[in-house]
């Protein structure tokens, strides 16, 4: 920020004395309007870097380190498997623990897992297992083997 001031500075040091050389001559009227041009872009250089930094490049979620994502990991494959057994419940009109969902192969970054094993239990043993592994694999979000659990 400190060269920004001083090139501004400068800049108008030079403008103050091209105006004051130039004052009496013909062309006086054109190299003041040059030199306000000059500074006019001088001043507003900033401004301009910002919108165009913004416009051009979407903003960035930064980066999760290794040891972040290790911890979050098991947290969020929870919350996949608990959003699965949700997604579940409300497609069939079923109690969400009717539905055991585990993952095998899960990637944080992606969000989905290799392998998908959904449990119908209770009230959810009248689903169609066929059914329900169509369903979830029509999401893409990984390879869904529904069985029956007693």
């Amino acid at each position: 920020m400190n060269a920004y001031f001083t090139l501004l500075l400068s800049l108008g040091i030079i403008a103050a004395v091209g105006g004051a050389l130039l004052y009496d001559g013909e062309h006086s009227r054109v190299s003041r309007g040059a030199i306000s041009v000059i500074l006019l872009l001088a001043v507003t250089s900033p401004l301009v870097e910002l919108i165009s930094e913004l416009s051009l490049s979407p903003p960035r979620l930064p980066e999760i380190s290794e040891e972040l994502s290790g911890e979050y990991a098991e947290v969020a494959e929870e919350a996949f498997c608990r959003g699965i057994a949700a997604l579940l419940a409300e497609e069939y009109s079923v109690a969400e623990d009717a539905f055991g969902v585990k993952c095998r192969g899960f990637d944080f970054s992606l969000m989905c897992a290799e392998t998908l094993t959904v449990t119908l239990r209770g009230p959810a043993l009248l689903c169609d297992p066929r059914e329900v592994e169509k369903f979830i694999n029509s999401y893409g979000i990984g390879v869904c083997y529904a069985e029956i659990g007693i």
